[in-house]
């Protein structure tokens, strides 16, 4: 069970891209640990675990330079530039096209995209991973009253972002399902659960909408960049002759402009499509524009404890269905959480999400500080 020490140890850890990857392997061991004690269905930290592991692909900027050289290969609107810089420099449009991909990824872009991503995800962690490993001393130490009334009397009041009066009601419904059965207990875990993911995804709001703002890269700055790349894979004489030939130079320029303003488009579509999926355990792979398909179990079909009701009324627009609920542009608070609701309610009782996000070699990397190899 991660003790409150490491929880703050990893925090303070500055690589974010090693840091990521002990934060999504405590939420897995917070979420174990909490379900050991309170049983019935996944808390929190479990989604968290997968969420943290999706975002690590953001950190890392994984596979984001070939999923741009792939959508520039097939961006009908290049085809003209490239058939005249073909015809005219005798200019490939592929090897252009992984060059200005590799660009687009050292331009800075990405980098401050991912950086936000990584902000974020240290963020919910200090603060939620924290009350959590707090949550389970009280638990250990016999669960008093005592215990229980300081725990939640130590976090601020108020609302969110900066009050946790939010956090404070979910403990207090994951400490009375701690005395229920069956559905009730269920129902109980959903609204804590629910209670937390608004907590975090108003915490979260100013890097989710940064990480997506930040993916356009400077359009001039790029122009220039990219009319370098395109002069670079000139041989030495048609290079020569650019420079005496007014239309060849003209047709570079336009070249570079019609190709940065593509990248800039894509490199927002490529970053926002990576942030906009979620895998599970099983290859499971979740889109989150997409409506939620996976029908709610029985026990959560519909809501009865009032508490739940009220809170679903907030943050579900179609309560009890799973219709609408795709969320179309995740900068969007709404549509976020509408999504998140039905994911947690659809997911919750789904025993493979307890499952380890790495194997027993990469955490014992992990634990050292380094990046273990293979697919993370």
């Amino acid at each position: 069970m991660p003790a409150l020490a490491e929880v703050e140890a990893i925090a303070a850890m500055a690589d974010p891209v090693v840091r990521n990857l002990r934060i999504t392997q405590c939420y897995a061991e917070l979420s174990r640990a909490f379900a050991a004690a309170l049983p019935g269905g996944a808390n929190w930290c479990t989604f968290a675990t997968w969420a943290s592991k999706q975002a690590g692909r953001s950190i890392r900027a994984e596979d984001v330079a070939l999923a741009l050289e792939s959508r520039l290969k097939k961006a009908a609107g290049l085809n003209e530039v490239f058939q005249q810089l073909k015809a005219v420099l005798g200019l490939d449009r592929e090897s252009i096209i992984r060059e200005v991909a590799k660009l687009a990824l050292r331009m800075g872009g990405i980098q401050r995209s991912s950086a936000a991503v990584a902000e974020g995800n240290v963020k919910v962690f200090a603060e939620i991973g924290r009350e959590f490993a707090r949550s389970l001393e009280v638990i250990g130490s016999g669960g008093t009253e005592a215990a229980w009334g300081h725990f939640l009397g130590s976090m601020r009041g108020g609302d969110p972002p900066e009050g946790q009066s939010l956090l404070v009601q979910a403990f207090g419904h994951y400490r009375k399902a701690m005395s229920e059965e069956g559905a009730a207990r269920g129902e109980r875990l959903l609204t804590a659960n629910l209670l937390i993911g608004f907590h975090e995804q108003t915490r979260l709001q100013p890097e989710i909408q940064r990480a997506l703002d930040e993916a356009l890269l400077p359009h001039a700055i790029l122009e220039q960049h990219v009319y370098e790349a395109i002069s670079g894979k000139l041989s030495w004489l048609p290079r020569i002759w650019s420079w005496f030939s007014p239309a060849r130079e003209i047709l570079l320029r336009k070249a570079a402009k019609v190709v940065a303003a593509e990248v800039v488009k894509l490199a927002r579509m490529v970053v926002t499509d990576q942030m906009m999926s979620i895998e599970f355990p099983g290859g499971r792979q979740l889109q989150l524009g997409h409506d939620v398909q996976r029908p709610f179990p029985e026990s959560l079909a519909e809501a009865h404890l009032p508490e739940l009701r009220e809170l679903l009324r907030r943050v579900d627009p179609t309560p009890d269905s799973r219709q609408g609920s795709g969320a179309r542009d995740w900068a969007d608070f709404r549509e976020r959480m509408h999504f998140i609701t039905d994911l947690f309610r659809a997911w919750q009782e789904e025993p493979a999400l307890f499952g380890d996000p790495f194997s027993a070699a990469q955490v014992a990397a992990i634990g050292l500080g380094r990046r273990p190899a293979g697919a993370l």
